[in-house]
């Protein structure tokens, strides 16, 4: 009973602290985000908004920016503008589907990787995956890194780029999993000041955010690139990846990432929708990228996505070099 007392009185001391720390964390991811936003205008960058994101994303992100400079909220994925484009919720036969892979169909040395990943508690989302723990959103980021190490040897994975990182769960999964890879998170400022403040507060590695693209990338950091640097940057990696980002994208996004080869990576998987969805939602067409994968990389697998539903159909490509 001592014991037990002792514990809570222990937690509740922290409590302030915790509660601080996340306060500052929220300050300055907000200055961080303005200075960010602030170089981008005045280097004339954000005047070509339209060439990058894609219209269905313009209110959306406009509605994060709102919740990015209003008060302290590190249960932000909660906002409905957050939670209905980039957390799945629920367990569905797509879940059950991922659960049965992750536990029958990768090899004991996958799963070793994995298993070095634990779903912070920070967002509070909650944890319907009782097989592993985590959320439904977690699970499905399981899968992805599930199919890339299965793939190939996780030793020849030492940089990753992804395009279109959510509040930046996969990049954590990354991170926990090889701690000595370098990672550029590519995507719009608000969805990066999401993924700073999230990052920062469930990773020791160091996050920073570039308004500018630097001389020289530091290693073993996360790096978080605004989209409008496209046509500056010039990254090498060794893996690409983009679940339901890239295919999202404008056709310029897109066009930009298919010039530099996708950067050149040696492995590229790649999640997208087939046919654009329809009126709705009036995405850019999978030609463009599944041609282009072709193109670039001499073995390809393309299939359909288990995501999919009959009247939005997805993709799934992997490729190597």
């Amino acid at each position: 009973m001592k014991l037990r007392l002792l514990s809570l009185l222990v937690l509740l001391a922290c409590l302030p602290s915790q509660a601080h720390f996340i306060d500052d964390l929220w300050h300055d991811m907000q200055a961080t985000y303005v200075k960010t936003v602030d170089q981008l205008t005045l280097d004339g960058l954000l005047d070509q908004e339209s060439n990058y994101c894609h219209d269905i994303w313009k209110s959306t992100k406009a509605e994060i920016k709102t919740i990015l400079l209003g008060s302290t909220d590190r249960y932000f994925a909660r906002h409905y503008c957050v939670w209905n484009t980039m957390v799945r919720r629920g367990m569905s036969p797509v879940q059950a589907y991922e659960i049965l892979f992750l536990k029958d169909c990768i090899s004991p040395s996958t799963k070793s990787l994995l298993a070095r990943y634990h779903e912070p508690d920070f967002l509070g989302l909650e944890k319907t995956c009782r097989e592993f723990n985590c959320s439904t959103n977690a699970l499905g980021h399981l899968f992805y890194a599930a199919k890339v190490f299965e793939q190939w040897p996780h030793e020849t994975i030492q940089s990753i780029v992804e395009l279109g990182s959510g509040y930046g769960n996969l990049a954590s999964m990354f991170k926990q999993i090889k701690p000595e890879a370098t990672i550029f998170l590519i995507d719009l400022p608000e969805l990066l000041a999401l993924q700073y403040f999230f990052l920062k507060a469930t990773q020791d590695a160091p996050v920073i955010m570039h308004s500018r693209v630097p001389e020289k990338f530091e290693e073993s950091a996360i790096h978080l690139i605004p989209v409008y640097l496209l046509p500056q940057l010039t990254l090498k990696a060794d893996l690409f990846i983009s679940t339901f980002a890239l295919s999202e994208s404008s056709a310029y996004t897109q066009e930009m990432v298919v010039a530099k080869k996708f950067f050149d990576a040696q492995y590229c998987y790649i999640s997208g929708q087939l046919h654009g969805w329809g009126n709705e939602f009036k995405f850019v067409n999978h030609a463009p990228i599944t041609d282009a994968v072709r193109n670039c990389y001499a073995h390809v697998q393309c299939q359909p996505h288990h995501v999919s539903l009959h009247v939005m159909p997805s993709y799934e490509l992997i490729a190597r070099k």
